[in-house]
């Protein structure tokens, strides 16, 4: 790329995306070598100490049951608030588990979603709300409202943020420079490095995506939520997987992420969401990976992007899809969906 020639108004386009292609090589110096080479910080990364153990079974695990109860509490005042009665008539034991369930569809589903979570807390509905699930385009609303990009859990804060970022190109220079600067460049790429050199590893274009869409000068993970969830309605992003069953034949399953644990209720094995990512032998984890960061998480949930890659330019098209021909088998797409479908 850096052969081209360039327009002389792309000049500093050509500079950011070259640089980060050097932090993304995997020469001495580079972020690549750094971050491999580096050991987490416990600190920032306290789950690299510990082993993760399969759960089996078909009840909610501790943690999440304990949320339950405390949240069901917190919420009487305004179940009394919404249907008019004295607190005192009502009892937290009889309150039902209200959810909300958002559909998939990209940037409509997304924004779509945002509105309702909007209306739904002027109405007093999200107050009295246990559970909120979604899939592809609208887990990114859920982003927005639970991983503190948007400032505060508040719907109308995620809406503006997520109208904001949607009026920014993936190749706006803000964006590249997060990429390429310190410290924002160490948060947001160690993520996307991270899922790469995995076990069984793999990167697609929709995790390259996500990390253009959820820039945050924090780092994020899905298990940081287990703080906030109590107050606020939790999250429960759902996630198709393909799961080959017999020679000739395949279905789907779906997948739970939640603050609290991954799994699924089909196959009744989960595990702490903490440890999602890393490889398992016999019910225990046979590495300490870090935690996977939610913009990789992003990218899994959400399938529409190579229709929004198409968009720009052909050269920078054309450039991104023969690195994914040619590194087609480390660059595998991991939805079961093709996104182009």
């Amino acid at each position: 790329m850096t052969s081209w020639e360039w327009p002389a108004s792309l000049a500093n386009l050509q500079a950011q995306l070259s640089a980060l292609i050097l932090e993304l090589g995997r020469g001495e110096g580079s972020l690549w070598s750094q971050l491999v080479k580096e050991a987490p910080n416990p600190e920032l990364h306290p789950e690299v100490e510990w082993d993760a153990e399969v759960r089996i079974g078909d009840e909610l695990c501790f943690r999440e049951k304990a949320f339950l109860r405390e949240r069901k509490r917190r919420m009487l005042d305004s179940y009394a608030k919404l249907f008019g009665v004295p607190p005192s008539e009502l009892d937290e034991r009889d309150l039902p588990i209200v959810a909300i369930a958002a559909s998939g569809g990209g940037f409509r589903a997304m924004c779509n979603t945002a509105g309702a979570l909007r209306r739904a807390q002027s109405s007093g509905i999200l107050d009295v709300t246990t559970y909120i699930s979604a899939i592809s385009g609208s887990t990114w609303t859920l982003g927005a409202l639970y991983s503190g990009v948007a400032g505060a859990f508040d719907p109308h804060a995620a809406a503006q943020h997520i109208q904001r970022r949607a009026q920014i190109p993936q190749l706006d220079s803000r964006v590249l420079d997060m990429l390429i600067t310190p410290p924002t460049n160490k948060y947001l790429m160690a993520g996307l490095i991270q899922k790469a050199i995995a076990p069984q590893g793999s990167l697609s274009l929709v995790d390259i995506y996500a990390i253009s869409r959820h820039v945050s000068p924090t780092e994020q993970a899905i298990s940081s939520q287990q703080d906030m969830v109590v107050d606020q309605a939790r999250v429960v992003a759902l996630e198709r997987e393909k799961l080959a069953v017999a020679r000739t034949e395949s279905r789907w399953l779906w997948y739970e992420f939640s603050p609290y644990e991954v799994g699924c209720d089909e196959i009744g094995a989960w595990i702490p969401s903490w440890s999602f990512g890393r490889e398992f032998f016999k019910g225990k984890s046979i590495d300490r990976a870090p935690e996977v960061s939610f913009s990789i998480l992003a990218g899994l949930y959400y399938q529409e992007v190579k229709p929004t890659i198409a968009l720009l330019p052909n050269a920078i098209y054309n450039w991104i899809d023969g690195i994914m021909n040619e590194r087609e088998q480390d660059l595998d797409v991991v939805h079961p969906v093709p996104p182009d479908k």
